[in-house]
């Protein structure tokens, strides 16, 4: 199982182009994207009891908003652009009660199942129906350690917030085997981009240097597979798979006049679970 495991995230990775949000050593160019996550690995089952747990790892697709060229550079551009991509996700979801979760996936959010069993006792031709709402609260941070040009060293922070909304429906093929689709929205939006950059013997600092908005909303489909209590008894494993299909709309709030962007298309991801 590890082995399968191993080799499924190993696929996902070369399979999709990943974002250059993070830490980048002696780049020539380091953009600042702000990311949208179009696969999130809810599901329409809820835990099922109280403080039951489940946590997710993996890749989940991504709609990815290019907000700054390249941190190195003295005179910053920001040129907008819209572009898929993937990128490391992770979330967890703990049981309030049997048919209401709280999770934390980008931001605190609540599920409610208003429809079927819950995961911890649902069964072959259990069918579902979740609601789920989040407030997303992003402080993102781009870095990059360039002993080459006249910047050093450099730091974009973005700053922002949003709202995510799903509404899922799912049926158990078998005891095990979850498939569930849905429709899904989120709104975003970037209220400042900070820039710290050093030479060898001056600081530079800028506090707003690009702002925007903008929405992503579209339909996914996926499939989890979950082992329940193979661990001593207690510990569940799982793998998932989510398609997406998604349309990202994003205005440059910043620049004069105000510029309106457009894309969409596919998305894949996975995950490795872990649970009780």
């Amino acid at each position: 199982m590890k082995f399968i495991i191993l080799i499924y995230i190993a696929m996902l990775t070369s399979a999709c182009s990943t974002s250059s949000t993070g830490l980048s050593l002696f780049d020539d160019s380091v953009e600042v994207e702000h990311l949208m996550y179009t696969t999130s690995f809810m599901y329409p089952e809820s835990q099922g009891k109280t403080f039951g747990f489940n946590m997710k790892l993996g890749y989940a697709g991504t709609d990815t908003v290019k907000l700054i060229d390249d941190i190195d550079d003295i005179s910053i551009a920001t040129n907008t652009s819209l572009a898929h991509g993937a990128a490391p996700t992770s979330n967890f979801a703990l049981g309030i009660i049997s048919h209401l979760d709280v999770y934390y996936d980008n931001g605190i959010g609540l599920k409610l199942q208003i429809w079927g069993s819950g995961a911890d006792d649902a069964k072959k031709g259990n069918f579902s129906i979740a609601l789920l709402a989040s407030d997303l609260s992003f402080n993102t941070k781009t870095t990059t350690n360039d002993t080459t040009g006249s910047v050093k060293e450099a730091e974009a922070k973005i700053i922002g917030s949003g709202k995510h909304y799903e509404v899922l429906v799912g049926y158990r093929t078998t005891d095990e085997t979850l498939v569930y689709t849905g429709p899904f929205y989120t709104e975003t939006k970037v209220d400042k981009i900070e820039i710290f950059q050093t030479n060898n013997t001056d600081f530079t600092y800028r506090g707003e240097v690009a702002e925007g908005e903008g929405n992503n909303k579209g339909l996914k489909l996926g499939i989890y597979n979950q082992k329940q209590k193979n661990w001593f008894g207690t510990l569940n494993t799982g793998l998932g798979i989510e398609a997406a299909y998604s349309r990202v709309e994003w205005k440059d709030t910043f620049n004069s006049p105000e510029k309106e962007y457009e894309n969409d298309g596919f998305h894949i991801g996975g995950v490795v679970t872990l649970g009780w």
